[in-house]
């Protein structure tokens, strides 16, 4: 953070050290202008905020028109143009963390500190923001991030206080500990025989597992398999016939993705999509906080396959402590001849970079995460041609999630027919990991075989039950993207066809709990405020439609709706859903169709009732 002059808006220009520094990360990449994002954050460290100075002399040291640099600066929400406190406050109101004690904690940050949100304290040193994004830390709800650091599991006033007293003082709070996970109760059933965790073999660690702990637990067996007893085409075939299925939303085959990149000479690029920004899912968080080997041991297999020398793992901006972990392995990694050059004495070299985003949720498509590592404007590609064919650079690249790539190496190692007969084959074979969050007793990840439960036994069995014996409302059970499923539909099966046949959509199975005090048309208020505020603004009817979705949505929540909204709201979300290039648009529509096909009667009532819907304040 800069002085108090530079946030005063002081004119400041980079020192010769900073300037070296730019110039260094400029030659880390293929292209220089990979750099510009990562230049402008550490632009960002020293002064503060952007100006239009800094903005110039960053675009001219990466080797860019100066327009380029503006264009990132105003995109990414964690780049400012206007100065701050010393500490930036975030508070997450988002779904769950809303109406789960964010609003709460907002509240009593605003009436503490003497601010309204979007405000500094006259000594400087705070500002306090209301975010309608998600940070990843849905089961430590409530939370707040300050500058880069998490403060979670905020819901005590004790708690609160603590934070408060921090603040004042200008100093970074220390971040609360993770309580460890409730016991479980004894009558809780084994999801199979013998299972046994694929993903997360420790339950409840917090610390990442080093390199030497990592392989005395089997960790790059099936890497070393695949350098010296198989070749990338082998490869790709038993991925292929472990059924193994993207993890990232899109379930398509891992293998038969692979296999669609060119056998041209030239390079070729795996990308790892890190960038986890669904509300309620926090699964690749803590794979790359705890497991992080793996993560890195599934990147190495997936660039030796398809014949990429050169991988990045793109990690959302705000996953400072997962950015920090994953280099450490790496380092590991690279200093035990297990990356870099002729590694483990084959012909095979591999590179890894690690890059971080800037506060986006369109960089989880993967299309828009390959222009963001391009140094341009995050925006969804049309298609064809499709990655697979002309990705990043233009080259043949392949897009995987954290949580895919992370299956792969225990894949190489127990052999294909090995993982499809767990889980639901032969469409769902594997484990997921399930994010479950909201009005539950124990939040956290859950990994089971796919099928082996129900959502009402995740919810009872796993996750203990809904808080203060509540009933359930309906679940969402891929974040805030798929329709919600209401109560009498809770018996579905956890796996992909099984919550399709039920009205939605697996996904990323990150699955949001909301009990019956919840107001509905609160929380597809806040859901549509998420996508208004994410949409990339290329395709107009996802630009001007989420805006008017959110207009109108808000409207009724005030008590200024009638029953014509209604109809306005489903023939709005017909003109958007399937008009644009990617899914958000899709994912847009379903807060408002779904809850309006499931709960019409709430809507109908607020509209009666003419008055505001009390907010989440005083949950």
């Amino acid at each position: 953070m800069s002085d108090g002059a530079a946030r005063a808006g002081a004119a400041v220009t980079l020192s010769e050290e900073v300037r070296a520094e730019v110039r260094a990360i400029a030659e880390r990449y293929p292209k220089r202008r990979t750099a510009l994002l990562p230049a402008l954050k550490r632009a960002q460290q020293v002064a503060g905020y952007l100006t239009p100075a800094l903005m110039a002399e960053v675009a001219e040291l990466v080797g860019v028109p100066a327009g380029a640099a503006q264009e990132l600066t105003t995109f990414y929400s964690m780049l400012h143009t206007e100065p701050h406190g010393k500490l930036h406050v975030d508070v997450c109101v988002q779904l769950p963390c809303g109406f789960m004690g964010g609003e709460r904690l907002l509240k009593q940050l605003s009436t503490d500190l003497g601010v309204a949100p979007g405000e500094t304290t006259p000594d400087g040193l705070v500002t306090l923001a209301r975010t309608p994004e998600c940070f990843g830390a849905c089961h430590r709800a409530p939370m707040c991030r300050v500058n880069d650091t998490y403060v979670e599991n905020l819901g005590t006033p004790e708690a609160v206080q603590t934070l408060v007293t921090s603040l004042k003082k200008g100093e970074l709070p220390v971040p609360v500990p993770v309580p460890a996970p409730a016991p479980a109760p004894a009558a809780r059933p084994k999801p199979a025989p013998g299972f046994e965790p694929v993903l997360l073999p420790h339950p409840g660690r917090t610390s990442a597992l080093s390199l030497e702990e990592y392989r005395s637990e089997g960790g790059y067996r099936g890497f070393t398999k695949a350098l010296t007893e198989m070749t990338p085409a082998q490869v790709i075939e038993e991925v292929k016939a472990s059924g193994l299925r993207g993890r990232g939303g899109a379930a398509f085959s891992t293998g038969l993705k692979w296999s669609f990149v060119p056998k041209a000479p030239g390079p070729k690029y795996l990308c790892c999509n890190a960038d986890e920004s669904e509300p309620g899912t926090f699964k690749d968080r803590e794979i790359m906080e705890v497991e992080p080997h793996s993560l890195v041991e599934g990147v190495a297999i997936g660039s030796y396959a398809i014949g990429s020398n050169e991988a990045f793992i793109y990690i959302r901006g705000e996953y400072v402590e997962a950015e920090r972990r994953l280099l450490h392995a790496i380092a590991e990694a690279e200093a035990a001849g297990l990356l870099g050059k002729k590694i483990q004495g084959t012909d095979f070299d591999l590179k890894i970079h690690v890059f971080m985003g800037a506060g986006a949720y369109i960089c989880g498509e993967e299309t828009a995460l390959l222009e963001s590592l391009e140094g341009r404007r995050p925006m969804p590609r049309s298609r064809p041609p499709f990655p697979a064919v002309s990705g990043l650079y233009d080259r043949p690249t392949v897009v995987n999630n954290v949580e895919t790539l992370a299956n792969v190496p225990k894949i190489l190692a127990n052999g294909a027919a090995w993982y499809s007969q767990l889980g639901a084959p032969p469409r769902s074979p594997g484990t997921k990991i399930f994010c479950l969050s909201g009005s539950v007793n124990r939040p956290g990840n859950y990994e089971l075989p796919l099928g082996a439960v129900t959502v009402r036994e995740l919810i009872e069995q796993y996750g203990g039950g809904v808080r203060g014996g509540h009933k359930v409302l309906g679940v969402l059970p891929a974040g805030i993207s798929a329709p919600i499923i209401p109560e009498a539909k809770l018996d579905a099966k956890l796996d992909y066809e099984s919550i399709a046949a039920a009205g939605s959509m697996l996904g990323s199975a990150s699955l949001i709990v909301l009990d019956e005090t919840v107001d509905i048309v609160r929380a597809a208020t806040r859901m549509v405020e998420f996508f208004r505020h994410e949409s990339c603004g290329k395709c107009t009817p996802c630009r001007e439609g989420t805006q008017w979705l959110h207009k109108i949505m808000t409207r009724i929540e005030l008590g200024q709706g009638n029953p014509a909204d209604l109809d306005l709201l489903k023939s709005l979300s017909s003109e958007i859903s399937g008009k644009v290039l990617c899914a958000l648009g899709d994912f847009a529509t379903s807060p408002v169709t779904a809850t309006i096909e499931h709960f019409r009667e709430q809507y109908l009532t607020q509209i009666g009732r003419r008055a505001p819907v009390p907010d989440w304040s005083d949950r």
